[in-house]
């Protein structure tokens, strides 16, 4: 049986109980990922896979399944690569110890969080720290912290054990028009927050009064018009504050009955402005169809990088101008971006729809 998540066998048709369905994916390139994740210096690499569970490359053939079911985010502790947080379809989050004898990855146990009234999406996005540029004892207790997105955000400070609703704890009362498709920290106190129709949230931790406090982003209103969700945030290394962030838009954007192009926006902290490329020249503009991912070069902050339901395209001009990035990627839709290692990058990865992943150096 070919399905969206590759290839099953099955000597049991007639059962009606238990998984029978056995995956013979070995080898082949089919395999649709979702979101990558990744230790600053040490393999393996993790990724979200449709049917295929959370899977691990260690730079052999295939990829080795660490956990089953349809998984969609992970995090890597990147102050001890063996924790592995993943968002599980139905179970919401595993957090596993994965050793380095490649061996699947041992449940640390099951940490399901009670959402209460609020709603997640099929894949729920989760998000740890950035990366410092030094770990040392003095910043590592900073790994821990990671979010979660529901109708709101939720923060765990211990990596998954402990969770509470921002911004006030109030499972109710924190809940936001619609659920959270994007999540990205800023810094260890500032975290942004996009939905699936087009709003986007910045929650600042506030060191004197200990709170946590929100503040909506006039957005643009293209993006709430059609209710565009916000497929990804990535924060502007160029503004040190996190203040400043771009973002990806999906869905179907029509304007004045034409497919409009203009699928990455920029936000300089306070206000917003299309970096998709010139109005008057169509070769220099991004597509008009879904754009899921967007990476910045941390040091070269000119430099980026999108994914788009057809391939991915880079602008060495902060979005001014673009042009397709392909360089025998097929031309799949491209859910994740990554560019590693996060400080000092030296490569790109490609998350793709049905095709596996890719990587490039740069």
């Amino acid at each position: 049986m070919g399905t969206d998540g590759g290839v099953f066998e099955t000597g049991a048709v007639r059962s009606v109980a238990g998984p029978f369905l056995a995956s013979r994916n070995d080898g082949l390139g089919t395999v649709t990922l979702h979101h990558l994740a990744q230790h600053p210096t040490k393999p393996p690499f993790f990724c979200g896979s449709q049917d295929n569970g959370l899977v691990a490359y260690h730079g052999d053939d295939t990829w080795q399944t660490t956990y089953s079911g349809d998984c969609g985010y992970a995090v890597v502790d990147w102050a001890d690569p063996r924790r592995v947080l993943a968002s599980i379809n139905g179970r919401d989050l595993v957090r596993l110890i994965v050793d380095d004898a490649r061996k699947p990855g041992e449940e640390d146990p099951i940490h399901d969080i009670d959402v209460g009234p609020q709603k997640t999406l099929f894949y729920p996005p989760l998000a740890g720290t950035q990366v410092p540029g030094v770990i040392d004892p003095s910043n590592q207790h900073r790994s821990s912290r990671v979010a979660f997105g529901a109708e709101s955000p939720w923060l765990s400070d211990d990596f998954g054990t402990n969770w509470r609703s921002l911004p006030g704890d109030d499972p109710e009362g924190d809940r936001l028009g619609s659920r959270i498709r994007s999540l990205a920290f800023a810094s260890f106190h500032r975290l942004w927050a996009g939905t699936e129709y087009g709003d986007v949230y910045r929650y600042d931790f506030d060191p004197e009064d200990r709170v946590w406090r929100r503040c909506a982003i006039a957005c643009p209103e293209l993006m709430q018009w059609l209710a565009a969700p916000i497929t990804d945030i990535a924060v502007d290394p160029a503004v040190a504050d996190g203040s400043a962030i771009y973002v990806t838009l999906g869905g179907e954007l029509f304007v004045d009955g034409k497919a409009d192009f203009r699928r990455l926006w920029h936000f300089d902290g306070s206000a917003w402005t299309p970096k998709s490329g010139p109005a008057d020249d169509v070769n220099g503009q991004l597509l008009p169809v879904q754009h899921n991912a967007v990476a910045v070069h941390p040091k070269k902050p000119e430099r980026i990088w999108v994914g788009s339901d057809i391939g991915v395209w880079y602008s060495s001009k902060r979005g001014a101008s673009w042009r397709p990035f392909q360089r025998a990627l097929p031309d799949a839709a491209v859910i994740d971006l990554r560019l590693h290692p996060p400080i000092d990058p030296k490569r790109l990865r490609a998350a793709t729809h049905g095709r596996g992943a890719f990587e490039i150096a740069i």
